[in-house]
């Protein structure tokens, strides 16, 4: 859709921007992937939207999104809390929660990165299960890191931060991560998809900062 818009800004000396009204976090090659599973042959919205696996998508489209910069001016999520499993908020007559989609979407809504940076040579295709990111807060102070590993094993990954020219004493992690690709929340368990926080020290050796995450998480870790 992009490269559309460009495409049409080129022929017609104009310069609008994509907007996605409904924004389905699918995959973005096949819309459908392996944890997609289908119920009586036919595959279901309500079982993947409800997921964890769809909610880590959403959280690397987001990432996708941000990389387009000016040319990308929003998107709304579809959608807060209408159609069961399909909505950031569940809301049976026995009470209302965060579904995986909603959990993802209140650390988006909170999160200070407002500046993204452009890291050489590293350009990955949004159906990338294993992505990062870097980002300046809105006053350029702190440094935000994303690790999205929406995969089944242990990953690592290491920043060279020497270009940026400044020292960080301190650090503040924020994840998310669930047992399974297919954990789900529900009024009973409203934290299946689990958020851990942790502070500390800044654990910069030489200008490189390592993260390493566990399978199916996303990790945000700020430097100051």
């Amino acid at each position: 859709m992009i490269g559309r818009v460009r495409e049409y800004n080129a022929s017609h000396g104009t310069s609008i921007k994509y907007c996605d009204t409904e924004w389905l976090a699918y995959n973005t090659e096949t819309k459908r992937d392996a944890f997609n599973m289908t119920i009586g042959g036919e595959a279901t919205a309500s079982f993947s939207f409800s997921k964890w696996f769809y909610a880590l998508n959403l959280l690397k489209n987001f990432m996708g999104f941000q990389r387009m910069g000016d040319e990308m001016l929003f998107v709304n999520v579809n959608n807060l809390a209408n159609t069961h499993s399909q909505c950031v908020m569940d809301t049976p007559k026995e009470g209302a929660y965060l579904t995986a989609a909603g959990k993802a979407m209140e650390y988006i809504s909170r999160s200070p990165a407002a500046r993204i940076l452009k890291i050489k040579d590293y350009d990955p295709p949004m159906k990338e299960d294993f992505q990062v990111q870097a980002a300046w807060d809105l006053e350029r102070r702190r440094l935000v890191l994303y690790v999205c590993n929406r995969t089944e094993g242990r990953r690592s990954a290491v920043f060279d931060l020497n270009l940026l020219g400044r020292t960080f004493n301190s650090s503040s992690q924020t994840r998310l991560l669930a047992d399974s690709p297919l954990a789900m929340n529900t009024l009973d368990n409203q934290d299946a998809i689990k958020v851990t926080h942790a502070t500390g020290k800044a654990r910069i050796k030489k200008g490189l900062c390592r993260i390493e995450v566990p399978a199916w998480s996303f990790t945000e870790l700020v430097l100051e």
